[in-house]
């Protein structure tokens, strides 16, 4: 008899397959492997999901859903407006802030998500783009409220710059969690988002020559 309540029994099996899944890649992960180490039977797993793509495709959709809030987590975008520009960086650095603490604090996620997951199946596939389109549109809708404020140019290409942001933010979390294999404490993500924000936002807002004679 399982004990566990189904909700967290459910967000067990896809924390455990998750970490199965990045160690061991899609093809070479089986049910058993999940069940052994979630310490369960098959009965159980087929329970919630109807097999491995399903467990997969889960963990892929939610995670990935849960990275979008991420980037307006604490944002009214009808009340994006600013009386500052050091306001303005300062909410920008907190939202790349936030997108980067969830990206470097779940390293079997992130290996499932940039690796993992690519070109396994149709599937996949579909979910990976769903997320970037949302992704991207999101970060549009933040910086075409953005243009409401006097610091930011007025001809500033949202969509262009939301695509570059969320390649970077992609690109940033392969090179780091991947290649150089760095661990982040709250410091270092703080750090590397101002970093990024200096980067982003000297294209985006209106130079100090032309603001202070605006």
């Amino acid at each position: 008899m399982d004990r566990m309540k189904p909700e967290y029994r459910r967000k067990q099996i896809m924390e455990v397959a998750k970490k199965v899944f990045a160690a061991n890649g899609y093809h070479k992960t089986n049910i058993e492997m999940i069940c052994k180490k979630a310490g369960t039977g098959r009965g159980t797993i087929y329970r919630y999901f109807k097999n491995k793509e399903a467990i997969f495709a889960v963990i892929l959709e939610e995670n990935l859903e849960d990275m979008n809030r991420q980037m307006i987590d604490g944002y009214e975008f009808r009340s994006l407006l600013f009386d500052t520009k050091e306001e303005l960086v300062n909410a920008y650095v907190e939202s790349l802030e936030r997108l980067l603490t969830f990206i470097l604090a779940d390293r079997d996620f992130a290996r499932i998500a940039l690796d993992v997951s690519s070109g396994e199946s149709k599937r996949f596939t579909q979910i990976r783009q769903e997320y970037e389109r949302k992704n991207i549109s999101l970060i549009k809708t933040m910086m075409d409220q953005w243009k409401c404020n006097e610091f930011v140019r007025e001809d500033l290409d949202t969509e262009l710059a939301a695509i570059r942001l969320s390649g970077a933010m992609e690109k940033i979390a392969r090179t780091y969690l991947f290649e150089k294999k760095k661990k982040f404490d709250k410091q270092e993500i703080r750090a590397l988002a101002e970093k990024n924000a200096e980067i982003d936002l000297h294209g985006m807002l209106v130079p100090e020559c032309r603001a202070s004679h605006g």
